[in-house]
């Protein structure tokens, strides 16, 4: 498959689906585009790793945020729930191997929280869902790229 093509396709695909999700269709997030990542996965690394990604992200991404998700009444702590949120979603890409834009998931998912409900209302809740969503496609196009 032609990395190019990864890295054109995951990342565009990822901010849509995420920032469609948290526009009115939750499944585009936690069901489609899992689904889309997988497929493209299980081109390199086969049909276990492509199972294994799209569960464990349709899982962690389908828990939610914010004050009417689950995680909020577990915990019933805004920033412990971002926090935890982060690592989620970006422990789920550990399918396909660490690289730095699976550490950017985990960091940018609480400061993006931070910045768009606390300390920058001007930086949108669809930045942050939509910049997520674009380095959950950044992680796994370059890993599939080999870097």
């Amino acid at each position: 498959m032609n990395p190019e093509l990864n890295l054109v396709v995951l990342p565009a695909a990822g901010w849509l689906l995420w920032t469609w999700g948290g526009l009115n269709w939750k499944p585009a997030r936690w069901a489609v585009w899992p689904t889309v990542a997988a497929l493209f996965t299980g081109l390199v690394f086969g049909v276990g790793t492509a199972v294994g990604l799209a569960v464990t992200m349709a899982a962690t991404l389908s828990v939610g945020y914010g004050p009417k998700s689950l995680l909020h009444h577990v915990v019933n702590n805004e920033p412990m729930e971002e926090i935890i949120a982060g690592l989620a979603y970006g422990l789920s890409l550990l399918w396909v191997g660490f690289n730095w834009w699976t550490a950017a998931v985990i960091v940018y998912v609480p400061v993006g929280f931070r910045l768009s409900h606390k300390w920058f209302p001007a930086w949108t809740h669809k930045y942050v869902e939509g910049f997520a969503g674009l380095f959950q496609g950044l992680a796994i196009a370059k890993r599939l790229a080999g870097v």
